[in-house]
């Protein structure tokens, strides 16, 4: 009898000890659990192929004082029109509609080692190898006639010597562009450095107003002015789509923009968008109070704004230097608008901003669900995902107007402002998970305050994020909330390494098993380049050697 009781107390001991095991395993080992499936950002519908294309007509060389003009309209489809390096073409170019589907090449006659290969970036280190087009007053340097088509340009300079200008490149019909069959199309700038002067007012460097044009490897800067925005590349009369890839983009006001004006095209949004391996920067040397001033007070906005856009990937990027002036600081915008009340159509829908480092900056990301002055479509479907956001001086999210479906998953934010500010609107179907921020606000603050999350966000998905500081009463359950951002885990912070290390605790945490936050080594791995842009010279390393 004595016997039994001891064997009954012992098992219910190791029962004890089994269930404790167990519960901590439990809270160790967090599995994958279902959720819901948000919607998609529908990808662009179109890629454009920008290899040169294989000459297949006559070679027409222009020397320097040669008759530029004359030889694009004696050129026909298949042609290309070689110009002297070095030299400068002076005046305002026309580029015409021709018969034929063949490119007409025009680049700088340089031998091949002299140029940057195909896939590099050109820098203005390489201008001596480049032929210059140069406006010398107010008009463009190139613009376009209706339904102009077919125009590569290899190895170009395009720049002014006048000290006041709207735009270097207008991609639009001239006399008024009001229909899809008058704009112009399949036009490149491959390895072209287009740029403004340091003092001069140049407000935009290409105007964007076409179909099927790409921007690859190429460099724009000096665009600014003291009264105004401007823009490196703005888009917002032409179809798409576009493809911007592994080029330098630098303007006082959005580096990059479309919408912003009124289209003139019934309907039109810019569409099938492709902004990859891009290095977006403002220089501090136009930064009042920095230590690199210039003295010049440039109106500074932000680095990258969708206003008029839809199926765009934003991918590969690195974004720095943003800080409020003439706009509050956010590096990057998605802010639907219609601008005069004449375009109810506008929308920003179908985005995907993936694989970026946005740093440096003011503010982070700020979305914006509905125009607050005029008509306009609800912005939505919408994925932030695996990008880094490091030293964000305010905001990390600002989410106002009434979104749908904003997906935020696998981020890593370092800001010293709130994570996540939102207005009383409603935004449905919002994901917001796997993300690491910091908290940076009182328990009484922003969403943490009692029921904000599901008044703001109604049935949304708020899920193993950490949120370090944070009140747990604040939020739903499922999430972390650490003390400070040295209990995250970060492999080596100091050294810019966000790597979660397998000791920290939301290694492996993820909804998906993932780490929690950034795929750190992707990130890394897919802007090694983009400072540099020498993707076919450059060794891969880190980023962080450049800040």
């Amino acid at each position: 009898m004595f016997s039994s009781a001891r064997s009954i107390t012992t098992r219910a001991r190791l029962g004890v000890v089994v269930s404790a095991i167990v519960f901590t395993l439990a809270l160790w080992y967090r599995p994958p659990f279902a959720q819901p499936v948000p919607p998609l950002a529908s990808p662009p519908l179109a890629s454009l192929d920008t290899n040169p294309p294989p000459p297949a007509g006559q070679t027409l060389f222009v020397p320097a004082g040669g008759d530029l003009q004359g030889a694009i309209d004696r050129a026909r489809p298949g042609d290309v029109v070689t110009l002297q390096p070095g030299a400068a073409f002076v005046g305002n170019f026309l580029l015409p509609a021709k018969t034929g589907s063949d490119w007409i090449v025009i680049r700088s006659a340089a031998p091949d080692g002299k140029l940057p290969p195909p896939g590099s970036r050109v820098a203005p280190s390489d201008s001596a190898a480049l032929a210059k087009i140069v406006t010398p007053n107010a008009l463009p340097a190139i613009a376009t006639d209706a339904a102009a088509h077919h125009f590569h340009f290899i190895g170009v300079e395009i720049t002014t010597t006048h000290p006041a200008l709207e735009t270097l490149v207008r991609l639009e019909y001239r006399r008024g562009q009001d229909s899809l069959s008058q704009a112009p199309t399949d036009i490149i700038f491959d390895r072209c450095y287009i740029h403004g002067t340091a003092a001069g007012s140049v407000r935009r460097g290409i105007a964007l107003n076409s179909a099927r044009t790409a921007v690859i490897d190429s460099y724009l800067s000096d665009f600014h002015r003291m009264d105004g925005d401007s823009q490196a590349i703005m888009g917002w009369n032409g179809p798409g789509p576009f493809k911007i890839v592994n080029s330098y983009l630098e303007a006082a006001g959005e580096n990059l923009l479309f919408g912003g004006l009124d289209p003139a095209v019934p309907n039109l949004v810019p569409s099938d968008i492709e902004v990859r391996g891009n290095y977006f920067n403002k220089p501090l040397t136009w930064r009042a109070g920095h230590p690199n001033y210039a003295g010049r007070s440039w109106s500074v906005g932000g680095l990258l704004a969708l206003k008029n856009a839809q199926r765009a990937v934003i991918e590969d990027n690195v974004f720095e230097h943003a800080w409020a002036d003439a706009e509050n600081g956010f590096a990057v915008l998605f802010t639907v608008q219609n601008p005069n009340g004449v375009a109810p159509w506008s929308a920003v829908q179908d985005i995907t901003f993936r694989r970026n480092i946005v740093r440096h900056s003011g503010a982070g990301l700020n979305i914006r669900g509905q125009d607050g002055n005029f008509p306009s479509q609800q912005t939505r479907r919408i994925l932030i995902q695996d990008n880094l956001f490091k030293d964000i001086s305010g905001v990390l999210f600002q989410i106002v107007g009434g979104t749908a479906n904003v997906v935020i998953d696998h981020n890593t934010g370092l800001q010293s402002g709130s994570g996540i500010v939102a207005d009383a609107a409603a935004n449905t179907g919002f994901v917001y998970q796997n993300n690491i921020t910091l908290h940076n606000e009182p328990a009484t603050d922003g969403l943490a305050r009692e029921g904000a999350v599901n008044a703001r966000f109604p049935g949304q998905v708020f899920s193993r994020n950490v949120l370090t500081g944070a009140n747990p009463a604040g939020y739903p359950a499922e999430n972390f909330f650490p003390a400070a951002a040295g209990d995250i885990g970060f492999a080596n912070p100091a050294a810019g390494d966000y790597q979660l290390t397998p000791g920290s605790p939301y290694y492996n945490g993820g909804t998906d098993g993932a780490d929690v936050g950034v795929n750190f080594a992707a990130v890394l791995a897919s802007t090694a380049s983009v400072i540099d842009g020498r993707r076919n010279l450059y060794e891969a390393k880190s980023w962080r050697t450049t800040g």
